[in-house]
Parts: structure tokens; sequence; C-alpha cells
């Protein structure tokens, strides 16, 4: 299914579109499990030659004839319908391509490339990202709206959220292996880890909205807030903010500790027995002893942690192989930005 070919005189067909839906979806479902088991990838975007699945609907899919042909010549070409709507189709041509990219930051994170050659790639795979999400249909785009809207498509809603938080996450990715390779910090940092964790608590404060996906939160939260919320709880063990963050004024000490007990607050409500229950447990304690020092040990004057008691938090969530590459891990990343 990896090699399916692409000849300019492709005509779609139900079975032809299927194998290169079923790739695609294969394709992003390994790059979640390589970054949430640790383990290395078996699937590589180097050999991965089946062109993404034509942005069709699945009743033109079944119809084929002349009802294929007129959705065909309806998309434009990149292959996305003009129409503005969203097909199953739609949001696995979007997933795998940002998957596409994440394939590439993990070849470079777990490789030993020079320096300044890690560094060029990861600059370019930032700007193609930025790039690629350019070129997404604007009916894909998270209109953070949409979710008070009674009347909205939760299905929807989910899926331009799930969206946002991979686009975010490989920018996530993209920083942490930059200060692994000697870049300096610059705020990209902790900007992307307070938009992970503040998207991904919109399935804690409207869970009931978003219950038919209740199974999914165990590794929503896991796999974009708690490596993020491992940034967010750095930024209080070393501040680097003064009053608020230069490109989001709305990320103050305030701020990243008001959404920190929201993050404590959804993990603790992920039942121990679930799957990553465990996990959820371990994350919550020590952002929760995090919070407790930061408050506690604050002096009069309002100033946060002595130098004497920073030593003695230390941010290991054991998280098994979740944090098996070392350039995933919050406290070592953090300690190679400082000492830069």
């Amino acid at each position: 299914m990896h090699a399916e070919s692409n000849s300019p005189s492709y005509e779609p067909t139900l079975a032809s579109e299927s194998r290169r839906r079923l790739f695609a979806q294969l394709f992003v479902g390994e790059k979640d499990g390589v970054l949430f088991t640790g383990r290395p990838p078996r699937l590589s975007h180097r050999y991965a030659f089946t062109p993404l699945p034509l942005d069709l609907r699945d009743e033109d899919l079944l119809a084929g004839g002349e009802a294929l042909e007129r959705a065909v010549a309806g998309l434009d070409e990149n292959g996305w319908n003009t129409g503005g709507k969203i097909y199953s189709a739609t949001v696995t041509r979007a997933r795998c391509i940002v998957a596409m990219i994440r394939d590439e930051l993990v070849e470079i994170g777990i490789g030993k490339p020079r320096q300044k050659v890690a560094s060029t790639l990861l600059r370019d795979l930032k700007e193609r990202q930025l790039e690629a999400v350019k070129e997404f249909p604007s009916s894909l785009a998270y209109n953070p709206s949409e979710i008070l809207d009674p009347d909205s498509n939760v299905n929807l809603i989910f899926a331009r959220l799930l969206l946002q938080l991979e686009q975010l996450q490989n920018l996530f990715f993209v920083e942490r292996l930059l200060l692994k390779h000697g870049e300096l910090d610059e705020g990209a940092m902790l900007l992307i880890s307070f938009q992970l964790v503040s998207l991904t608590l919109l399935f804690w404060t409207h869970k009931d909205r978003f219950a038919p996906f209740r199974n999914d939160f165990e590794w929503l939260v896991m796999a974009f807030a708690t490596p993020s919320g491992g940034i967010l709880c750095m930024e209080l063990l070393n501040p680097t903010l003064k009053g608020s963050h230069p490109k989001d004024p709305s990320i103050t000490r305030s701020n990243i500790i008001q959404q920190l007990s929201l993050l404590i607050a959804f993990l603790e409500w992920i039942d121990p027995s679930r799957p990553n229950g465990d996990m959820c447990v371990t994350a919550s304690a020590v952002m929760r002893r995090v919070l407790d020092h930061v408050l506690n040990t604050a002096n009069e004057e309002g100033l946060s942690w002595r130098p004497e008691e920073r030593d003695n938090v230390q941010l290991d969530f054991s998280l098994e192989l979740f944090d098996t590459f070392d350039w995933m891990r919050y406290d070592a990343v953090a300690n190679q930005g400082l000492d830069g």
C-alpha cells in the first residue's frame, strides 16, 4: 500500500481511493504510536510513494460514473474539494500531511546529524509546516466560537481541534529539537506549550459536549497536554517572563498556574483503571508538587522559588516508554536551554 502509482492519467475508483485512504490512516496512526510508545518508526516517509487520497465524498466514490467524474472535476489542483465541505477524506489528507512532516522530525530526533545540518533541516521543516497549513481549506480551520454554539457539529469541532493540536505538536517538537541542537529559546517553546495545554483542556471544560469522544480523553491529555505541561512547570521553576509573553499578553505567570491547575484536575479525573490512567496519576502528582512549591514558598515580595528550593523538585513523570527519546524529556531539554 505504500507504493501506489501516481500516473498523470490516474482515474480514481472506489478501490484505488480506499487503498490511498487506508495507507494514509495507517501512516498517521503509526506516527502517533511512535511518539506515544517511544519506539522507532516502522513506516518511513522516504518509502511512502502512495499519493494522498483525493478529497472526495464517500457517496460519489460509491456512485462512480458521472457522479464521480463531476466530483473529481470540482477538485482544485492540489486535490481539495472546492465546496467548503469537510469529508472523511478531507481530514485524512490533512492529518497525513502533518504526519509526513512529523516523521521527518522523528528522523532528526533519533538520528545523529551534525548540529548545523540538523538546525537547517529543522528550520526548513518549520517553514514547510507553516506553508502546508496555509494550503489547507479554510473549512478545516478551528474556530473557538464554534464550541460555544450548541447547534454546531461536535464531530467537525473535534476534527478541527485535533488537527490544530497536531499542527502545534509538530511545532512543539521542532522547538525542542532546536534547543537540543544548541539554538536559543526566544519564547516560542513557552508560547506553543501554553497553546497546546489550553486547547487540550477544552475536552475537559466541555466534556459533556465531547462525550462521544470520552474514550479518547486519556491519550489526548497525555499526548498533547502533559509534555507541554512539563514546559509550563519549568517556566514556574525557572521564570523567563517579566509580566506577560511578548507574543501573547494572555500568557502570564498567573494564567500558567491556572492552566496547570485545570490540567491537574483533568488528569485526576481520569480513572486510574483506564488505559494510561497510571501515567495520568503520576503526571498530576508531579505537577501538583510543582504548584505546591510555587505557591507555598513565595516570599512576601511575591518572588517565587528561593534558589535552594529549586533542586528539590524534578520533573520526572516516569512515563516509561513515553519519554524514551531524550529530546522529549522535559528537564533535559529545559536545562539545555538554560545552559545556553
